[in-house]
């Protein structure tokens, strides 16, 4: 329910994907969410460096010129290696599948219990 928008959209996306590969359970809605959000914020900083690259030039009092990387850049790092941790505890990356091991859920959805 405290969603956004943006992240609810990534939620309903993934949702019956994980539940088709039977890794989905009641108690995964908190990852999920965290995934949902900091998904979209990755998404966010992604757009941001398309539109203004990954660095920028910064003169100092001497008049020195260097080469700076935006803080965007730090941040899509760091939810990309938060993100793939979480893909890989869900079984969303090849090598994660190769090892997984789940049994389907009995109930019929899922989706109802996280919406």
């Amino acid at each position: 329910a405290g969603l956004s928008d943006d992240a609810k959209d990534v939620w309903h996306n993934l949702l019956p994907k994980l539940e088709k590969i039977g890794v989905l359970a009641v108690v995964d809605g908190g990852a999920l969410e965290r995934y949902a959000e900091m998904f979209v914020r990755w998404r966010a900083a992604s757009q941001w460096i398309q539109d203004h690259g990954e660095t920028y030039k910064k003169m100092n009092k001497l008049g020195e010129v260097s080469i700076v990387q935006y803080p965007q850049v730090a941040i899509f790092d760091r939810l990309a290696v938060s993100l793939l941790r979480i893909e890989q505890e869900f079984g969303l990356t090849p090598s994660a599948r190769a090892g997984l091991r789940v049994e389907k859920p009995a109930t019929d959805s899922l989706e109802s219990k996280f919406s």
